[in-house]
């Protein structure tokens, strides 16, 4: 576990950010702390204090909770070429992603575009691909 301070706000407070494996880590405020109150940290102060790149996860870009999950930021490939994760996630069927999302998370961008272009073949009969 690494414990870091968000010292770019007008008050110090210290964050325990711990990897959990699978390319995921977890982002604790303070007990005791309100969570509502916290100046969470910006995903480029977890990853310099992590020393790989993160990006939040379940908790959305401003997580407002006591925990926060991240992920490592990977490239990812569909069909055997690289593609932009994000543009892959936009093109996504919202429903099919949803449900994946609670089945999988947390998981890596990869395995999740995985099982998504698996569930999409089968609910489409066609590839999942993105331009």
């Amino acid at each position: 576990m690494k414990v870091f301070t968000n010292q770019g706000t007008e008050f110090e407070t210290q964050f325990d950010l711990e990897e959990l494996g699978e390319g995921s880590w977890s982002l604790r405020a303070p007990e005791g702390v309100d969570a509502d109150q916290v100046d969470w940290p910006t995903p480029e102060q977890c990853s310099a204090a992590a020393g790989v790149a993160l990006e939040f996860f379940d908790a959305g870009d401003d997580p407002k909770r006591a925990e926060a999950i991240l992920r490592v930021v990977e490239g990812v490939e569909l069909n055997g070429e690289k593609v932009d994760y994000d543009a892959a996630v936009a093109l996504m069927d919202e429903d099919l992603r949803e449900q994946l999302h609670l089945d999988l998370a947390p998981c890596t961008d990869q395995e999740f575009l995985d099982e998504y272009a698996e569930a999409h073949k089968a609910k489409y009969k066609e590839e999942f691909r993105v331009q």
